[in-house]
């Protein structure tokens, strides 16, 4: 899966983000993430065991100094505040910040993940 080429680039000591038409996708880690208005809707997906300290702004769902586990991920389908910048940050391990851009459709985003998939 393309996710985890961020994960061995991040232990490389590299930054990277895996782009598409319709979205973005990046480690999060101690660094803060910024996620523009262009790009409304995010989630934060715990992909390496558990993620510790996070602290989302700027979003519909706040966080400060939270934790995701694998097995149970709350922070999907979060939101950018109009005129906001979202800024994500996590103190230990990582996450993977998702952003859907506002021009793609659920429909669109289906036939993609489908078109590269199979």
């Amino acid at each position: 899966m393309n996710i985890y080429l961020l994960v061995m680039l991040r232990e490389q000591g590299k930054r990277a983000l895996l782009v598409d038409d319709y979205s973005e996708m990046e480690l999060v880690g101690a660094e803060p993430v910024e996620i523009p208005e262009r790009f409304p809707f995010y989630s934060l997906v715990n992909i390496t065991g558990t993620a510790r300290g996070i602290t989302e702004t700027g979003c519909k769902f706040p966080l400060d100094n939270g934790e995701i586990h694998c097995g149970y991920q709350y922070g999907t389908s979060n939101e950018v505040l109009p005129g906001q910048i979202a800024v994500a940050s996590v103190k230990e391990d990582c996450c993977c910040s998702s952003r859907i851009s506002r021009r793609c459709s659920a429909a669109d985003r289906i036939h993609t993940i489908c078109k590269k998939t199979g």
